[in-house]
């Protein structure tokens, strides 16, 4: 799950991941981890995506003080269509990992993804030194690579190519509350900087015994929340240079 935060300055992006695992307050079901949000509201007698992402949104607002203006759903088909449309995604690990799925490997170090082995990956925590740490770590340099890979076609700042996107990806790719919020982010793009996002995880503590929950760190969080909130991550990530991504 990854919150993107656009800088009032322009500057670049900001990828906030947030762990699945994670013990949060959900409207309506009590607490319980963060992933379970989105079965809640998408339901069993009628399931329904939207709704589902209606109650990560409110979920994950709650959980940070921020408003969240729009998202995006992505199965892992949309995933795999995405990246094949964009001609692969660059990424660099940083340690080698092993899919517990398939006998595919990845190597430490840079390579260009396809859309299946970018599925493979995005799925890896088992075997994994942090395990999920770990695979939210990758997912937000697939992030990374996925935008930087578009601006460098240019796919972002052309209307007709990005609608060409869309439609390839077509009922796989789940907008809410609509496409007119997704367009209004994309329309800041051309306006920043950079589009090379940073990329930085919620501070949390490692569970102690049996606890199956993790939690925000007592310490590094509230300071963290604050300046995400107060649009001042630019300084909190220069003041914690090693809890930042170093994706290329």
């Amino acid at each position: 799950m990854l919150l993107v935060h656009i800088p009032a300055d322009r500057s670049r992006p900001y990828l906030v991941s947030l762990p699945r695992d994670l013990e949060v307050p959900i409207p309506g079901h009590g607490t319980d981890k963060l992933n379970v949000a989105f079965p809640f509201g998408v339901g069993s007698s009628r399931p329904e995506m939207t709704t589902g992402y209606e109650l990560t949104r409110r979920t994950v607002a709650e959980l940070t003080g921020v408003r969240v203006d729009g998202g995006v759903v992505l199965t892992y088909r949309a995933v795999s269509a995405l990246t094949d449309a964009v001609g692969g995604v660059p990424l660099c690990l940083t340690d080698l990992v092993r899919s517990v799925h398939t006998s595919r490997v990845f190597p430490a170090g840079c390579q260009r993804l396809d859309g299946a082995a970018s599925v493979d990956l995005l799925r890896q925590r088992y075997g994994l030194p942090e395990g999920s740490q770990d695979r939210d770590r990758n997912a937000r340099l697939f992030a990374a690579g996925l935008a930087r890979q578009a601006t460098d076609q240019g796919v972002l700042t052309d209307p007709v190519r990005l609608a060409r996107l869309l439609t390839t990806v077509g009922p796989d790719l789940v907008v809410s509350p609509d496409r007119a919020a997704l367009l209004d982010v994309l329309r800041l793009v051309p306006t920043l900087r950079t589009v090379e996002p940073v990329g930085i995880g919620l501070p949390v503590a490692w569970p102690t015994g049996k606890d199956r929950y993790l939690r925000t760190d007592p310490k590094l969080a509230p300071e963290f929340l604050t300046a995400l909130q107060e649009d001042r991550l630019g300084d909190w990530t220069a003041r914690h240079p090693k809890l930042v991504d170093d994706g290329r």
